[in-house]
């Protein structure tokens, strides 16, 4: 019969092994290929659906030889290697599970790969007809039935080398003797050995027609030229793009290529800007433009909340201007309107889409309008129901994470936000991007989800995702710096990508990632630019549009917000809402008080330790005269000092601790000048400012378990005229009581002083730790082990100064979790050794603060010189914001010239200044 007959064929043919000629080889075409002998190995099958997948792995031929070697083969040389002893190692090193004939060294031949060749399969009826056997003539022909043929028995793997099928299944050939004067592609010294499994026509499923057998009746991609191209490819951020394409089965011909292609141009540096160019031009161009078009914006999506939102964040108008006053009236009415009709979702404004509440909360923020209270509804409620802000698929919380941080509105479910951020992580492609849809990653919802994403950055699989996202955007970034997203380039996407950058503190017109061929991505959105019309097009070929022109106007908003060091587009913080205090005339404001102590400290008699009270401001034009304060002294303390900061000047201190009769004490400390009357100063512009030093000594404490600390009182006085309200100010003290803990023997303390963001030096994969310990003498050497990291941590002694306490400073890993430095278990202390010892400002190590280390600064900056080590960053930091710039020189400088206190140093030891901030 015709069946029996093609398979006697079938047989015979497979057993044969095919060698054809194959290339010379020569130079590869990346620009700094590979020199040294490698051999890249994959395999797979996509025939008929089986669907396996391995590789490619890339080998050097030693890494081959200490493979193979396992199984007692070789070593081998370039000039004997053959492709059985690399597909041997390749499979050991895969734990492939196989069956064959022969033996690796002496006629291999492989049969089988456990997964795929112990199954039955349905051979389509295309090839029950190009053989002429019909399944109906041999139903109930166990043994013949294509409907059902295992395959067990049937080699059917072809391999390749360099583009050119060698055989089937056999791979007994030596590399360099068999492919010289070959006809296969090349690769240079990179040699691409590739199996594909093969069920008909000896490789005519395959794609190859080899007069063996049938044409070809269908053709799986070829991905020989792909594999070799990632192999030798340096370009990271196109290899990333390239692996899903080449894990994907089914990928098209077409798609395959096009990722070659990439891989194999040229790893070109980009021309990087010397500086961020200026657009407050156009920026106030187009502003002008968007008011005098929309005069009465109202909710909706155009002439709406992005407008809205771009005016307000871009400055053109004060957040309490009638433009706005009048939008905001008008939308009272539009909500209760539409949240009426949703009246079982108290606060919705539709029943699907939560992205309607969320754009509107980002343009009330923008505006100073609290979301909580919009005329009797509050469009916060709702995000309490999760199902609801998913209805939208990913666009839902994205949205609502944004728009849920811009005033870091309080939720009923303290979950709410983690919940989306873990369904948005759970939405990430296998390329590192986002879509909101399909599984081909697109700029807009990559960049839409880095936006939302950006406040939740500490946590390790955000950062490991956000990575990820952002060297696919640059790869996905096109030749003059723009995107395109659905096939189409666009302004919109451009946008995006803007605001997303800025969000993480990445300049896109300077950062080399979005630079291509010289063309930035904020280059590129300026190209969308009408100077005539003042507006934006959404693609070059139509005219100008309203949408492209706000989400281009609030992308450069953010840009240019970044340039001036201010608050990110959606981080609104920095505005001031209805009902809260703004802005006051100076002498004026509330000064507000923090106290710093230690959180644990040790019981022993004798103990010393330091709490610090800092100002959250001061105005020097206020004519302070006096200072006075009080603090309630636990029993079992006594004051051995109290000193004034370093940056408070014009007075000297009294002070008296009154006992009381439960054993506690009332220390009240005056600062002014009894000569002169001169006015009290704050130097420096940072704030909270340390003004007063109080050194305390254990006397005892009994069975005490912790301390009670607090400030009871503080005023500042202007003048004697107690009839005159304005002559005293109350500081506010509500939040200056601490509880310490009494501990016996060592434990530890620890703060995050700031984390990297890969700007200026520091990258997001790194954080700067502040350890102080009990227990332990000042300066001795402590090691910090756990079971992936050691780290020797550096004395610091201004810290131990300010704390009374061993203080220790490491530049650490991002993703070591804070309460990991509080476990004794994880340290060890070293008595009979010196910690080595670092001091903020000193950048060379030379025991003087001078000029030279503020040109360290300026050096660093400008990337001049080797890169410093993370011992100085962390002496470089000296203002403590996570990145090494010019304020860090100014810091300097004003350290040995005016005696002023870093910043760093303050943030270490006051609660909440981790939020240090500029005095206004």
């Amino acid at each position: 019969m015709k069946h029996e007959r093609l398979r006697r064929v079938i047989s015979v043919l497979l057993a044969l092994v095919m060698v054809v000629a194959i290339c010379p080889m020569g130079s590869f075409a990346a620009e700094e290929a590979k020199d040294d002998f490698r051999v890249v190995v994959s395999l797979e099958g996509l025939t008929l659906g089986q669907g396996i997948y391995y590789g490619p792995e890339d080998y050097t031929l030693d890494q081959i030889n200490a493979l193979v070697g396992t199984k007692g083969y070789g070593p081998y040389t370039e000039d004997d290697l053959t492709a059985s002893m690399a597909t041997l190692a390749f499979f050991i090193d895969n734990n492939i599970e196989y069956t064959n004939t022969g033996e690796w060294d002496n006629s291999f031949y492989l049969s089988g790969v456990k997964g795929i060749d112990n199954g039955v399969i349905d051979i389509p009826a295309i090839i029950s007809e190009a053989s002429g056997i019909t399944n109906a003539e041999n139903e109930g022909n166990d043994d013949a039935y294509l409907g059902e043929f295992d395959y067990g028995n049937m080699s059917g793997w072809m391999i390749t080398c360099n583009n050119n099928m060698i055989s089937a299944g056999s791979a007994d050939w030596i590399l360099k003797e068999r492919v010289a004067g070959g006809a296969g592609e090349n690769y240079g010294n990179t040699y691409n050995v590739r199996w594909q499994f093969t069920v008909y026509g000896y490789g005519a499923d395959m794609g190859y027609s080899t007069g063996w057998g049938n044409e070809a009746l269908f053709e799986a991609a070829n991905k020989d030229r792909l594999y070799a191209a990632y192999a030798a490819s340096t370009d990271e951020a196109a290899k990333a793009a390239a692996l899903p394409v080449m894990e994907n089965l089914t990928a098209s011909q077409q798609d395959v290529d096009a990722a070659a292609a990439k891989l194999n141009q040229p790893a070109s540096k980009p021309e990087v800007p010397d500086a961020p160019q200026d657009v407050s031009t156009v920026l106030h161009q187009a502003m002008e433009q968007m008011a005098a078009k929309v005069t009465a914006p109202n909710f909706g999506t155009t002439a709406g909340e992005w407008t809205v939102l771009g005016l307000a964040r871009g400055g053109f108008y004060e957040t309490n201007a009638p433009y706005f006053q009048e939008y905001y009236d008008r939308i009272v009415e539009a909500v209760d309107k539409a949240a009426s009709k949703v009246a079982t979702q108290n606060g919705a404004l539709h029943r699907n889409k939560s992205t309607d509440n969320s754009r509107l909360i980002l343009a009330l923020s923008s505006i100073g309008k609290d979301a909580t209270a919009v005329g009797k509804w509050n469009l916060i409620a709702p995000f309490e129901d999760f199902k609801w802000i998913q209805k939208q698929g990913i666009n839902g919380p994205i949205f609502a994470l944004i728009a849920l941080d811009t005033h870091d509105y309080a939720t009923t479910d303290p979950t709410i936000r983690q919940q989306c951020v873990d369904y948005i992580l759970s939405q990430k492609l296998e390329d590192g991007g986002w879509a909101l849809s399909g599984k081909i990653s697109d700029p807009d919802i990559t960049a839409m989800a880095l936006q939302a994403l950006v406040n939740y950055k500490d946590q390790p699989a955000v950062a490991a995702a956000a990575e990820k996202a952002f060297a696919w955007l640059s790869s996905a970034q096109l030749e003059q710096g723009g995107y395109a997203s659905w096939g189409t380039v666009n302004s919109e996407s451009i946008a995006q990508v803007i605001t997303a950058c800025t969000a993480w503190g990445i300049n896109p017109d300077t950062d080399s990632r979005f630079v291509k061929n010289g063309k930035s991505a904020v280059d590129a959105l300026l190209t969308y630019y009408n100077a005539g019309e003042k507006a934006f097009h959404h693609v070059m070929d139509n005219g100008v549009d309203p949408m492209a022109t706000d989400q281009a106007v609030y992308a450069l908003v953010a840009y240019d917000r970044l340039l001036k060091g201010k608050t990110s587009l959606y981080d609104m913080s920095d505005v001031v809402f209805s009902g809260e205090e703004g802005p006051v005339e100076p002498g004026k404001e509330e000064l507000t008080a923090s106290l710093g102590v230690p959180e644990k400290i040790e019981r022993i008699k004798g103990t010393e330790f330091n709490a610090e009270i800092a100002v959250d401001r001061w105005d020097n034009t206020a004519d302070y005269k006096l200072i006075d304060f009080m603090v309630a002294v636990p029993k079992g303390l006594s004051v051995k000092s109290v000193a004034a900061g370093e940056r408070l000047g014009g007075g000297e201190i009294s002070y008296h601790v009154e006992p009381q009769e439960d054993g506690t004490g009332k220390l009240r400390v005056v600062y002014f000048d009894p000569n002169q009357n001169a006015a009290i100063t704050v130097s420096g512009t940072e704030f909270p400012a340390n003004l007063f030093q109080i050194g305390f000594v254990v006397e005892d404490l009994q069975d005490e378990g912790y301390l009670d600390l607090a400030l009871t009182g503080m005023s500042v006085k202007r003048n004697s005229d107690s009839s005159n309200e304005d002559s005293m100010v109350i500081v506010n003290t509500e939040n200056t009581a601490h509880r310490i803990e009494l501990v016996d023997g060592l434990s530890f303390s620890a703060v995050c002083l700031y984390q990297g963001d890969d700007v200026d030096l520091i990258g997001a994969n790194q954080k700067a730790v502040v350890v102080m310990a009990t227990g332990m003498e000042p300066q001795e050497k402590l090691l910090y082990e756990d079971q992936t990291h050691q780290i020797a941590f550096l004395h610091n002694e201004a810290l131990a100064q300010k704390t009374g306490r061993a203080a220790y400073v490491a530049l650490v890993d991002a993703s070591i979790p804070m309460e990991a430095f509080t476990k004794a278990e994880n340290y060890t202390v070293e008595a009979a050794q010196k910690a080595n010892a670092i001091t903020f400002g000193d950048a060379n190590a030379d025991g003087v603060i001078n000029a030279q280390d503020a040109l360290a600064a300026v050096d660093a900056w400008l990337r001049k010189g080797t890169a410093p080590t993370d011992t100085q960053i962390l002496a470089l930091n000296v203002n403590g914001d996570s990145r090494i710039n010019t304020f860090d020189a100014l810091g300097i400088v004003e350290g040995f010239v005016n005696n002023t206190e870093f910043a760093v140093v303050t943030k270490a030891v006051i609660p909440g200044s981790q939020e240090v901030r500029k005095a206004a």
